[in-house]
């Protein structure tokens, strides 16, 4: 990985073709650190590969002008420059980025709530995202700015004010990047300050954060136990997330054993706060008097998780949402009445819908979610002004519409 004197636009588009996601045509034209931002973001979601493909040839191009033009720059100071719009959202936007997935692998990985190590994994975090990005096109951000911007709000966000991952990792990027532009300059193209080592060992240490967040994932999800019941043969059996999936993909009989045909199916709802994996979590941290959270903010929450220990989380709701989904696979394959229009996404979703909109736990079983759709309907068909629209009418006719696609199933 040398640095020639020109590029060849040829070869970068054959190291975006082999690992244009990884970044391996910015590592070629010695630009390691935008090469971790395409590694670390899959090509920027796919759609910066995409662009790349079109434009690689006036990139080289360009690339290779700008080396010509600044050949004799490496004695130059390294002068005081503006902070672009552009290059702030960006610093933001990644710092935002990498602290959520060390955040939420931190929240899905640590057996006790501990915010002190987890400020300072979100601080860190955050701070390289910033300082990544602050570094790139031949710029240059002072990294103690950087640093003490993100681990002293990170540290008042977390532990003094006590929000949750995702309003924390908002205030952090935003005083990362606003300190960390303060004194930024430009440096000469050919100063090799980052070279393919740095570009190796940012991607280990971001492979190490999605590893635990797999980890993670495995252990709060996957490995997550439910019991299902079959009142038609008085049977209670007892599986894993992990193994439904499995035995959908790899199994002989897709989870027949577990949804049998024309099954009444319940699911019993384990305890899950005493689980050796504490949900505090995926909580906010604070112990303070619970304040009322408008509608419009549920989704904080519901990611944050429940400020009661009687409440349901995140993974409470993606279990069953697995769950149901592999259950309506099952039971519309081995179903001889299916005429191939019932949809076990489309099921799961509408169901999930209801869940929420009737304030049901996740485990409800269905007869129970029904006889909540029929009530909510009748309670709002009661209510006086039901001419007018109002905020709730999103609910009623959710409601509606999923007390109708839930009671498809038992067609099948």
């Amino acid at each position: 990985m040398g640095q020639p004197e020109v590029y060849d636009a040829l070869r970068a588009r054959a190291w975006l073709m082999v690992g244009g996601q990884f970044g391996l045509h910015h590592l070629y034209m010695d630009e390691p650190l935008e090469a971790f931002i395409y590694f670390s973001t899959a090509g920027l979601f796919l759609m910066g590969v995409l662009f790349d493909a079109f434009a690689i040839h006036s990139i080289v191009r360009r690339r290779n002008a700008l080396l010509r033009r600044t050949g004799g720059e490496e004695g130059l100071s390294e002068p005081l420059v503006a902070c672009s719009l552009s290059r702030f959202l960006s610093q933001f936007l990644f710092g935002y980025w990498i602290g959520f997935v060390y955040g939420l692998a931190a929240m899905l990985s640590f057996t006790k709530s501990r915010p002190t190590l987890h400020s300072i994994l979100v601080g860190a975090a955050v701070c390289k995202g910033v300082y990544v990005v602050g570094n790139t096109r031949n710029q240059r951000r002072n990294l103690f700015f950087i640093w003490a911007a993100a681990f002293s709000t990170s540290f008042v966000c977390i532990q003094i004010l006590e929000m949750h991952l995702l309003r924390s990792l908002l205030f952090v990027s935003l005083s990362a990047t606003l300190l960390g532009n303060r004194g930024a300059r430009a440096v000469p193209v050919h100063s090799r300050r980052f070279t393919y080592k740095t570009y190796l060992v940012l991607c280990a240490i971001y492979c190490a954060g999605l590893l635990v967040l797999t980890s993670g994932v495995s252990r709060r999800v996957f490995d997550r136990r439910i019991v299902v019941v079959s009142t038609k043969h008085h049977s209670r059996i007892s599986s894993s997330i992990g193994l439904i999936v499995y035995d959908h993909f790899w199994g002989t009989q897709p989870n027949k054993t577990i949804f049998s045909y024309d099954a009444h199916v319940e699911y019993v709802a384990l305890d899950a706060h005493n689980q050796q994996t504490n949900t505090d979590w995926l909580k906010p941290h604070s112990k303070s008097v619970q304040k009322e959270v408008s509608s419009a903010n549920w989704w904080w929450d519901q990611f944050g998780g429940s400020s009661s220990d009687t409440e349901s989380t995140l993974v409470d709701y993606l279990t069953v949402l697995t769950a149901d989904y592999f259950r309506a696979k099952a039971l519309a394959r081995i179903s001889k009445r299916n005429d191939g229009k019932f949809e076990a996404a489309r099921w799961s979703a509408w169901r999930m819908l209801a869940i929420y909109a009737t304030e049901a736990s996740p485990y409800v079983s269905d007869s129970e979610l029904l006889s909540r759709c029929e009530h909510f309907l009748r309670t709002m068909n009661r209510s006086p002004g039901r001419s007018h629209l109002t905020s709730t009418d999103w609910k009623y006719f959710g409601v509606k519409k999923a007390y109708e696609v839930i009671r498809s199933i038992d067609q099948l």
